[in-house]
């Protein structure tokens, strides 16, 4: 059973963040930013890590054409295919219709 993620807590240490579990043992040797614990406590929670869209390359960063409808967006790079309604409405089927 995969534990809740409120129980998992990312707490600072010294100058360190930590991700600690349930019984407050440290699962982590530290991080320099509170944003890396919390995508690991994402990742050992098996929940979806995305980019930092902000440290992604200019280049990345450009505009296509959806696979699904005709609407142009800014892609946040070449794994991103879907224009956001597209990929909320694909993201809320059920997972056997995909």
């Amino acid at each position: 059973m995969m534990a809740h993620p409120s129980q998992f807590e990312v707490k600072r240490v010294d100058r360190l963040w930590h991700v600690f579990s349930p019984e407050g043992e440290s699962l982590t040797s530290g991080y320099s930013n509170r944003k890396s614990a919390d995508n690991k406590r994402r990742r050992l929670l098996g929940l979806e890590v995305r980019p930092d869209v902000s440290k992604l390359k200019p280049s990345a960063q450009i505009t296509r054409k959806c696979l699904c409808c005709p609407t142009h967006f800014t892609s946040e790079g070449p794994h991103n295919r879907l224009c956001p309604c597209c990929a909320s409405s694909v993201s809320r089927m059920d997972p056997r219709m995909i």
